[in-house]
């Protein structure tokens, strides 16, 4: 049963870990919130009067997302940014699952130091809950996300380094009438628990990056993430290709692993145009 699988510790934080242990796809998608869009941050801005337009995909063996996102740059230091998950799939706390369009995001990213070998941005990013909350693809509530990066460049090799630090609004216990009645109980103890608004989140990443040639470039990485409310860390590494066609577009592939709880994949690809 799920109420002796949901422990809690001294500071009255629930264990997660041995939720995803008993119930693994419902409780990641509902506890974690697996649908949200990601975050993250770079030091890179679009240039001035600049249109960048990114289509990608990701997905493993239990979650699906298509990205679509516009950029824009309004002055030299200055980034306008707009997303939304145009297809999204998951799963909801029965374990059911539902698919649809997902959340957006808006924002903008501000170029505050720039050198020789050095740039820095910072980032705020407001999430728009446009996924269904009616179906739990959504929290129907909206989150905030701040990011700041450090970029360096020195012949062909670069990083960024980056820190977040996101509000995420704790989504609501599904109806009850909708869940099955042995898990009643467990969702009553939790919810005493849950007595809170948002969930604290901060992440951490390293990303060095090669270019093989003026048109490619291979990219590695490391990533660590930690939410304070549900007591849960997240490590990931990944990796990718870069390739420019043209001028004007670029193609992209890559792949992460999760270390730590999750012990899951992702496979992601995306398409960009610079206009």
């Amino acid at each position: 049963m799920l109420i002796n699988c949901v422990e809690s510790n001294a500071q009255g934080r629930i264990s997660v870990k041995k939720v995803l242990d008993e119930f693994g796809n419902s409780a990641r998608a509902y506890l974690l919130s697996a649908n949200r869009p990601s975050y993250g941050v770079s030091s890179f801005t679009t240039p001035k009067n600049n249109v960048s337009i990114d289509i990608g995909a990701a997905f493993n063996n239990e979650f699906i997302e298509i990205p679509f996102s516009l950029c824009y740059g309004l002055t030299e230091k200055v980034e306008l940014q707009t997303e939304i998950s145009v297809y999204t799939q998951s799963y909801n706390f029965s374990g059911e699952k539902i698919d649809g369009v997902g959340d957006a995001k808006i924002g903008f990213k501000y170029k505050f130091q720039e050198s020789d070998y050095f740039e820095h941005a910072f980032q705020l990013i407001i999430k728009l809950p446009i996924a269904s909350a009616e179906t739990q693809l959504g929290t129907g509530k909206f989150d905030f996300h701040l990011g700041i990066a450090q970029g360096f460049y020195y012949k062909n090799f670069s990083y960024d380094i980056s820190a977040e630090l996101n509000f995420l609004r704790r989504r609501d216990f599904p109806d009850f009438k909708k869940v099955p009645k042995l898990l009643q109980p467990a969702i009553d103890s939790i919810k005493n628990i849950y007595d809170y608004q948002y969930e604290r989140e901060m992440a951490f990443s390293f990303s060095p990056a090669y270019n093989l040639t003026n048109n490619s470039v291979l990219y590695t990485g490391i990533s660590f993430l930690r939410n304070f409310k549900l007591d849960y860390n997240s490590l990931q590494i990944y990796g990718g290709f870069g390739c420019s066609i043209s001028q004007k577009v670029s193609v992209s592939a890559g792949a992460s692993y999760g270390l730590l709880n999750e012990k899951s994949w992702l496979l992601s690809s995306g398409i960009n145009l610079l206009l």
